[in-house]
Formats: C-alpha cells, structure tokens, sequence
C-alpha cells in the first residue's frame, strides 16, 4: 500500500462557525429559519435544547455527512457528524478535499490516537483548552494515496467501532440492573422512604484532594497509570482509554498509589454528567490520584465499598453534587461540599 506523507491542512480546509444574538433563537422550527447546532446537541440529545435562528448567507453551514470538531474547554477535539444545520463558534467544520482523502477516512484520522493527543498537547499550552486553524497546520499524517485503500481500512474500523459499541451497551445493561437493585434494596438515597438513619457524610467520610503531578513526566508507557477525569465513566466506573492513557515516570509519595477498591470521585465535570462521578480501582500500586479527584477515606468495617460506590452512582447524589458546585463553563466541586451532603446509613 502506498502512502504520502501531509500536512492535515493541505488535505483539509477549516471553516469556523458564527454565534447570531441569543435572543434571536426560536425553540421550534419555522420557515426561514434553520437549526443553529451546539456541541451539546452532538453529546446530550436532548430536545429542550435545540434552538433555531433566522436562515441568511452570513450563517455557517454544515450537512449530516461533514465532520466536526469541538475547540474549546472540555469538548475540545471531540468529533462530531450526523447533524445538520449552522453552528456556532465553538465548533469548526472539516472540508477536505476528497480526491485525496475521503471523508470516513478523515473521520477515524480525527478520532484517532495521535489526532486526539496533538489537539490536547496544544490545548494544555493555551490559557484556554482550545486551537485555531493555524495549530492544525502543524499536524503531519501519513494517507494511503488510494481512495480505495482508504475506505478499505476505514470499513475495517467501521466493524471494530459497531464490536466495541455492542460491548458498551452489554456493560450499560448490567450496571443498570445493579443500580436498580441498590435502589430495590436501600431505597432513594434523597426521599429515604425506608426511613435508613441519617449522617452528614463528613461525620464518617472524608473526601482526600489528589497530586498535582509534573507535565514533564507524563510519557506513553511507564509503572504508574495517571488517572484523569477521562478515566471515569459517566455511568460510574473506570474507563480504560488504551492508546490514550498518559502514564507517570516521576518520583511518587505513596500516599498518591492507590489501593485496589479505593474509591475516588471526579470533582470537575470535564464532560457533562462527570462531577460527582465513582470509579473503583481495580488494581493495588498500579494508579496514581491526581489532582482533580477526590479519594473516599472512611472505616472499612463500617461502609461496605460497593454500597458507597453505587450510592454515589446515584443520579439524586450527583444532582447534589451538581447544584452545588461552583464554575460558568467548568463546574467544580469541593472535598467541604461533598463532605456536607446527607446520605442514609442502612
């Protein structure tokens, strides 16, 4: 298979959005107007938010099939299609030029590994997490020149993604069964309608803040697996990100490895629904707590670690957790916050 070697903007032009005055939005599609998209209407799918503006030539446009990418804060280079309308500014539309590179092609190029790691690297320069069309000049790839060498590969990834989304929906299914029966068993954790003895959670638990450990011994493979945000399911649980996962060749204390079992929670919401979050390690001396994530410390012999775990999984919990969070465009949490909710003790 032959190959070339470019630069992403010679394959590819950039066209950013446009932002029309919020008060010019309509909540119900009308003649003469248009769709205005947002990146939560790519993440969320949810009606209430979808908003449309008067249709004119100075609106940016974008069709089912074109391909997205998100640049700034939290949804910076998340990838996004299959909507169609104009779209605003914190997003950018890819327009390659497909006698060399297709589009199904480009699309598992942005998603990928190396794409995906460039666009964080310079978000992590910025004041603010984002690119421009200038960054993306400097992002080198290699294209098989054979459009149907393209769409061979990009079939083979096309099965792997649909595999990969069939285990997702099997693991979705189990975890809704437990948390159903946590609430057969324990009731509501806000209503406590079996009525469970009550305890300001800082009385028993308190929530350990994490390391801010040193950008310049982040590496692709080493001992110790930084954990992130990106680590945690919105569900609740830990999130293998495979290529993605930054590991840690520094110096640690050891009071930063955790134990298998421990439980931490993510106290920014670098995606929607994420604050407030559980996972469980699953392994002893293998993950780190950084900063961003609080570690349960509590009496072993008093709380069982999964009813903790599944407690915090609870949707009523985490709308706790979120009213009371703190930030515009990233909410934030506090180990104080956290340790002045109400839980019941069964």
């Amino acid at each position: 298979m032959e190959t070339k070697e470019y630069r992403l903007t010679d394959l590819c032009d950039f066209q950013g959005g446009t932002q029309p005055p919020k008060e010019e939005w309509i909540n119900e599609p009308r003649d003469g107007f248009v769709r205005m998209l947002q990146i939560r209407d790519y993440t969320q799918d949810k009606a209430e938010h979808v908003g449309y503006v008067k249709d004119t030539k100075k609106l940016n446009k974008c069709e089912e099939d074109d391909i997205l990418i998100g640049r700034y804060g939290a949804s910076v280079g998340k990838i996004l299609t299959g909507l169609a309308g104009a779209y605003n500014v914190a997003i950018i539309k890819t327009i390659p030029n497909e006698e060399l590179i297709s589009k199904r092609y480009l699309y598992y190029v942005l998603t990928g590994t190396d794409f995906q790691n460039f666009i964080l690297n310079i978000g992590a320069r910025a004041a603010q997490a984002g690119f421009n069309k200038n960054d993306l000049s400097f992002f080198k790839l290699h294209v098989p020149t054979s459009l149907e060498d393209q769409e061979q590969i990009s079939n083979v990834l096309e099965k792997a993604k649909i595999l990969n989304s069939k285990r997702e929906q099997s693991i979705d299914l189990l975890d809704e069964f437990l948390k159903m029966k946590f609430l057969e068993m324990f009731g509501d954790p806000v209503d406590n309608e079996k009525k469970w003895e009550t305890i300001t959670l800082g009385e028993e638990i308190k929530i350990k803040h994490g390391f801010a450990f040193k950008s310049e011994f982040f590496s692709e493979k080493g001992k110790y697996v930084l954990l992130t945000p990106g680590n945690f399911y919105e569900r609740g649980g830990y999130k293998d990100r495979v290529e993605k996962q930054k590991f840690y060749v520094g110096e640690v204390h050891d009071e930063y490895i955790l134990e298998k079992h421990d439980i931490l929670v993510a106290m920014t919401e670098q995606a929607p629904g994420l604050l407030g979050t559980p996972i469980l390690i699953p392994e002893s001396k293998l993950f780190l707590h950084n900063q961003r994530l609080g570690l349960l410390k509590y009496n072993n012999k008093k709380f069982n670690k999964y009813f903790l775990f599944y407690l915090f999984c609870n949707k009523r919990i985490k709308d706790i957790i979120h009213a009371k969070a703190i930030g515009m465009k990233v909410r934030h949490t506090s180990p104080s916050k956290i340790e002045g909710m109400s839980i019941y003790l069964p």
